[in-house]
């Protein structure tokens, strides 16, 4: 045990007086593995930046488990004829639902389609859509920029307020100071119904199609006003508590469904897949990324290898005399193996440095590239021990060869 811990010793006394003797060949090794450990470093932090962002962005856009019940329009006469026997979709489907899984697939209280709204006597096509204060808030994070949210007992009264979308925003908010007046505060007209404008509105994320041109009115405004009672629905959105049961529960939803509807399918379910997608998009760039990191590793092993051969050579009396004067195999093996590993692990620690600059540098990566990297210290961790990997592997032929020497031929090498 002493005589391989003075290897050991000799280890560390071989690497540094590599470094000494030769700087440049052995710090061009450092800088292979420092550049290698230091871009692995790197990209777990951008990955784990992209995760954090994915995991937003599903959250902004209602999370994992929302789904959708919407209505099939017929191909041809023949299925109309069948589709006539159903009742439609109504919002009582999402009542038997919420009844017959036990509250495990819950509705949201939503629903619309497009109509008309009339602004200062211009009128244009709008999607109305009811629905309540906690939908705006925690399922689509509505952001209201101008104007403020209603109060909850507004949405829960049903009272006459209305936030528009900021496409209608903007343009309402033009024509509305020409005519020396305030968006917020005035009246607009929605298929027949005359209701305040409270604030303009964008979500967080999905700022795309019809949200933009949406007038949201308190869920029971809509109940009351605008739908007929046992009136059909183009759709109705849903959540599932827990997003793990989706395979389980959408046999059943289609079970209920069928029921609710005389034996006829004319409703879809679609599923909004998007933490799987982007989760599957994640992996996808992780691997790619991987086998960057992987190639970069394998030059810098080259460099340590080249390093250790190079000192193997220099060295081959000094191992001659140490076998001569009884040292063995595994006391010349450890040596060689130490020197190796000290010199990547080195590189690893610089690596690691290089990889947490940019976490560092957060808010300009993300402004730049809208992700912002995350500090992972069991990645880093992870790449400094890849870099002592390097170093065995870099350093496990030469060390092999410098144990295996035979010492008579070792003294007369010139």
């Amino acid at each position: 045990m002493r005589k391989l811990s003075g290897s050991i010793g000799l280890g560390f006394q071989a690497a540094f007086k590599e470094i000494g003797s030769q700087p440049l060949r052995s710090g061009l090794s450092i800088a292979g593995v420092a550049m290698a450990v230091g871009a692995l470093a790197a990209i777990l932090a951008f990955i784990g930046g992209l995760r954090a962002m994915v995991r937003e962005s599903v959250a902004d856009m209602g999370g994992a488990g929302r789904m959708m019940v919407r209505s099939n329009e017929p191909e041809d006469a023949l299925q109309g004829k069948l589709f006539s026997r159903s009742p439609g979709l109504r919002l009582e489907d999402g009542e038997a639902i919420d009844g017959s899984t036990d509250s495990r697939v819950v509705p949201l209280p939503t629903s619309g389609g497009f109509g008309r709204a009339s602004f200062l006597g211009r009128s244009e096509r709008v999607f109305l859509m009811g629905c309540d204060r906690d939908y705006l808030v925690k399922d689509v994070s509505a952001i209201v920029y101008q104007g403020e949210m209603p109060d909850s007992a507004s949405w829960a009264q049903g009272r006459p307020v209305a936030l528009v979308g900021w496409t209608l925003g903007s343009r309402w908010d033009s024509i509305a100071r020409a005519h020396g007046r305030e968006l917020v505060g005035s009246e607009i007209v929605a298929d027949g119904v005359p209701y305040v404008i409270a604030g303009a509105f964008r979500f967080k994320r999905n700022n795309w199609g019809r949200n933009g041109i949406t007038v949201a009115i308190p869920w029971k405004a809509m109940e009351a006003r605008h739908q007929k009672p046992f009136g059909t629905v183009s759709n109705l959105q849903m959540r599932i508590e827990n997003p793990e049961s989706t395979s389980i529960l959408l046999p059943r939803l289609e079970e209920i469904l069928k029921e609710q509807h005389r034996g006829v399918e004319d409703v879809s379910v679609d599923l909004f897949q998007f933490l799987s997608e982007m989760t599957r998009m994640v992996g996808n760039i992780s691997l790619l990324l991987a086998v960057v990191a992987i190639l970069s590793l394998s030059v810098g092993a080259l460099g340590i290898f080249n390093t250790m051969l190079a000192g193997y050579h220099d060295r081959v009396r000094e191992i001659g005399v140490r076998k001569a004067l009884g040292a063995r195999r595994a006391q010349i093996l450890v040596q060689f193996l130490v020197e190796s590993v000290v010199l990547s692990s080195l590189g690893g620690i610089l690596g690691m440095t290089l990889g947490a600059l940019p976490p560092l540098f957060g808010a300009q990566l993300q402004e730049a590239f809208s992700i912002r990297p995350v500090f992972d210290l069991a990645g880093a961790s992870m790449a400094f021990g890849v870099s002592l990997l390097v170093g065995v592997l870099a350093g496990l032929w030469p060390a092999i060869r410098a144990s295996r020497l035979d010492p008579v031929v070792a003294l007369h090498y010139e």
